[in-house]
């Protein structure tokens, strides 16, 4: 079975859609092709978006690209001046070193 993913250039039209909502207060785009390239996006989304408390992004464990140090370090600085903020990057390469 094949199954279509989102990309970065997906998660970058999702954000760029989404920001702002006034009453959303969670996302989880979990497990899809998203990479560094997409963190910049996420992290304006992040900031722009009044009540959201929580951004997943689990990694895709068999997916060889994924978020590294680079995009891992933008999301949390977008999110450091939200009290409570849940970010989840479960298997992605962030911290582990083994970014490509």
């Amino acid at each position: 079975v094949w199954v279509k993913m989102l990309t970065d250039h997906g998660a970058e039209l999702a954000s760029k859609t989404l920001q702002g909502h006034p009453f959303l207060k969670g996302i989880d785009i979990s497990e899809n092709s998203i990479t560094d390239a997409a963190c910049d996006f996420l992290a304006q989304f992040v900031q722009k978006t009044p009540r959201l408390q929580q951004l997943y992004l689990r990694g895709y464990l068999f997916e060889p690209t994924r978020i590294s140090d680079i995009g891992g370090e933008v999301l949390a600085r977008s999110v450091s001046c939200k009290d409570g903020f849940e970010l989840e990057l479960d298997y992605q390469q962030v911290g582990c070193k083994t970014a490509a």
